[in-house]
């Protein structure tokens, strides 16, 4: 057929705001790290797996294929994540990277359907995206047995991420219990907690602590 006009500039689009990237849950979950619920008889799951999704437009209908690049905070180097992926999503195990703050780019490229001189590419920035894969330590941990009930204090820090939950468990075949921070709200690095366990007299009982943040 006839060929067609081609504008002088990338009409190729990734949309405004529309590169996304979330981590998944586990199932129950009431974190975005994949934090157990109150009820659940399962230990508090991390999830290391990144989930990008992205929207793009081609004017002419062309097939797209996308690459992703990463780019760690004070670099200029952009990494490759994966080359010619079909669709609009991918997932990044961000386990194989350290801990840090990263961009995420998206490019799209319609060469499938055009001859090279006439190929066209163009990309978005995501905003930029923290990997924590490092689980919060605990500070400042004390344990005082009554004749009844056995009291834990400390705190959980992280380094870079809120803190999003701390559980515990007793004897190591319970199911894990939740702890709420004293000021009863998961919004810093640093969350002190209590936790009074009441136990019948002169029956030992170990508890064990967990911690996620977000």
């Amino acid at each position: 057929g006839a060929p067609r006009n081609r504008p002088p500039f990338p009409t190729r689009r990734v949309s405004d705001r529309k590169v996304k990237a979330g981590y998944g849950t586990a199932v129950p979950a009431n974190t975005a790290r994949g934090e157990s619920s109150a009820a659940a008889a399962v230990a508090p799951k991390h999830v290391a797996q990144l989930r990008i999704e992205w929207k793009a437009t081609d004017p002419n209908g062309d097939r797209l294929v996308f690459n992703l690049d990463f780019q760690p905070e004070g670099s200029t180097r952009w990494i490759t994540l994966a080359e010619d992926v079909s669709g609009p999503r991918h997932t990044w195990n961000t386990a194989l990277v350290p801990d840090g703050r990263y961009l995420l780019r998206v490019t799209a490229d319609d060469r499938l359907e055009n001859t090279p001189d006439m190929a066209m590419t163009a990309s978005r920035i995501a905003d930029p995206i923290t990997v924590d894969n490092t689980p919060p330590t605990l500070e400042d941990l004390t344990v005082v047995a009554g004749e009844n009930e056995v009291s834990m204090t400390g705190a959980a820090v992280d380094a870079l991420s809120h803190v999003a939950g701390i559980h515990y468990m007793v004897n190591g075949t319970e199911p894990w219990l939740p702890a709420l921070p004293k000021d009863l709200i998961f919004d810093s690095t640093r969350e002190a907690f209590a936790v009074t366990i009441q136990v019948p007299k002169a029956d030992p009982h170990v508890s064990t602590e967990e911690q996620t943040s977000e």
